[in-house]
C-alpha cells in the first residue's frame, strides 16, 4: 500500500446537494474523452441546470474531489526518442526528462511514485523484477547503463505518462498504453451521479454519500438509499452503490451494489455483491460506456434478491459451526494475497477460542469477524465475502425444499 500525494478521506457530510450543473466544471474543455462522454451524456438528458442531484451529501463530495484533482498533466503518446534518463532518486524511482516541441512541457523533469519505476520497465521491457533486483542491491550503473541502451534502441515505442504537480515538482503517478481510455475519476463522478439521480428520480428514492475515499489516482465512494425498508419488522435494510476507479492501473472503473442490514437487536453488517452492476474498462469504447450504464436497471432485481436471502437469513438466524468454517474463515485464510498474517490470525483465534460460535446469528458472526480489521481492502473483501454466504445458504435452502 503507497501513501497518496494528495488525499482526502471523507465520512461526515452535509446533507446538501450539488445541482445537475456544477458536474459541468468535471467535463474538461482539452480532454477528448471528456467531450466524447458530454456528447453521449449531456447533461440536460437528465434535468433543468439548476435542479437537485438526489444524493444528499454531493455537494461536500465534489467539494472534496476538487482538493486532490488540481495539478494533473498527461502526457500523451510520447514516444522513447523525446525521453531522457536522468537516474534515480532517493525511493529508488526513475527520474526521467521530457523533450517536445510543444513549449508547455519542454525539458519537463518528473520523478516516479507508486509503482511507476518497476511498471516503466516492464511495459516496455519485461523486466520489472531484473530492475528490482537491481535497485534493491544497490546495482544502480548496471541498471542505468541498461536502461540508456534500451532507450536508444527503442525509440518507436510510445506510453502515456500521467503526472501530477506537487510543492513545485512533478511526479509521475503511472504509465498506460496509448489504447488506454482516460475514463478518469471526474468522469466516473460524472457518470455515477446522473445514473443515479436518474436512477432515484425514476423510483422516486434519494441516495445519500455515507463515506468517499479520494485520492489523486484512487476513488471509492459509498452511497445509501436514504429510504430503508423494513423487513419483516426484525429489522431494516438499506441499499446503496459502491463506485470505485483508478486512473493508472488495471481495475476498472464500476459499481457495485451494496447494502447496510441492522436487526432489531442492534447487530448489523454491510455487503457487497460479487456481481457488478456497472463494469468499464479503460479500453472500452464510449458505446460500451452506455450499454454498461444502462445496466443499472438491474439494480431492481438484485435489490429483490438480496431482500429474499435477507428474509431467509432472519427466517434460519443460526448455522452449523462447519458451515461457519466452511464459508468464512477457510476463505479468510486461503486469501493470502488479500488478508495479512495478522488479520488470518486474528480470524483463526475468533473461530478456535469459541468468541464465534453457532449460537450466535448469523448477523451477529459478520459484525464480529468485521472487527478483524480496519483495512480498507480488507474490508471490502470481508463484506463481498458475506454476501456470497447469503447467496449460497440461499441455494442450500432451495436445494433441500426441493428434495422434499
Amino acid at each position: 500500500m503507497y501513501k497518496a500525494i494528495r488525499e482526502v478521506k471523507l465520512d461526515q457530510f452535509s446533507e446538501e446537494q450539488a445541482k445537475i450543473k456544477d458536474l459541468q466544471d468535471f467535463i474538461k474543455d482539452e480532454n477528448e474523452i471528456d467531450q466524447e462522454v458530454y456528447k453521449k451524456f449531456p447533461l440536460t438528458k437528465y434535468g433543468r441546470p439548476n435542479e437537485k442531484l438526489r444524493i444528499f451529501g454531493s455537494k461536500s463530495l465534489l467539494e472534496g474531489f476538487r482538493k486532490v484533482n488540481d495539478s494533473k498533466l498527461d502526457l500523451l503518446k510520447i514516444p522513447m526518442s523525446n525521453v531522457r534518463f536522468e537516474g534515480f532518486n532517493e525511493k529508488s524511482q526513475l527520474i526521467l526528462r521530457f523533450i517536445e516541441e510543444n513549449e508547455s512541457i519542454k525539458d519537463l523533469v518528473a520523478e516516479g511514485e507508486y509503482t511507476f519505476t518497476t511498471d516503466f520497465y516492464n511495459h516496455f521491457f519485461k523486466m520489472g523484477s531484473f530492475s528490482k533486483f537491481c535497485l534493491a542491491e544497490e546495482h544502480y550503473d548496471l541498471l542505468s547503463h541498461c536502461t540508456n541502451e534500451l532507450l536508444n534502441k527503442h525509440k518507436l515505442q510510445r506510453a502515456q505518462y500521467r503526472l501530477i504537480m506537487d510543492n513545485e515538482k512533478y511526479f509521475i503517478r503511472g504509465l498506460t498504453s496509448t489504447s488506454y481510455n482516460n475514463y478518469d475519476n471526474h468522469i466516473a463522478i460524472y457518470l455515477s451521479f446522473l445514473a443515479l439521480h436518474d436512477y432515484a428520480k425514476k423510483e422516486g428514492i434519494y441516495f445519500e454519500v455515507i463515506k468517499a475515499n479520494l485520492s489523486d489516482t484512487n476513488l471509492e465512494i459509498f452511497i445509501e438509499q436514504h429510504n430503508q425498508i423494513h423487513v419483516s419488522d426484525v429489522g431494516e435494510l438499506y441499499f446503496g452503490a459502491y463506485i470505485s476507479n483508478n486512473e493508472v492501473g488495471k481495475k476498472t472503473f464500476s459499481i457495485d451494489l451494496n447494502y447496510r442490514f441492522i436487526d432489531n437487536a442492534g447487530d448489523s453488517f454491510r455487503a457487497i455483491s460479487n456481481e457488478k452492476l456497472i463494469n468499464i474498462n479503460h479500453k472500452n469504447s464510449i458505446d460500451n460506456v452506455g450499454v454498461q450504464l444502462n445496466n443499472l436497471r438491474k439494480l431492481n432485481q438484485m435489490k429483490t434478491e438480496t431482500l429474499e436471502q435477507i428474509h431467509y437469513t432472519m427466517n434460519n438466524p443460526v448455522v452449523d459451526e462447519n458451515t461457519l468454517y466452511e464459508m468464512i474463515y477457510r476463505e479468510i485464510n486461503r486469501k493470502t494475497k488479500t488478508f495479512k498474517v495478522e488479520t488470518r490470525r486474528k480470524a483463526c483465534e475468533l473461530y478456535d477460542d469459541k468468541h464465534i460460535n453457532n449460537t450466535m446469528s448469523i448477523i451477529k458472526v459478520f459484525q464480529e469477524v468485521s472487527k478483524i480489521t480496519d483495512d480498507g481492502e480488507e474490508r471490502l473483501c470481508l463484506e463481498r465475502i458475506y454476501h456470497d454466504i447469503l447467496l449460497k445458504l440461499n441455494v442450500r435452502k432451495r436445494e433441500k425444499t426441493s428434495a422434499l
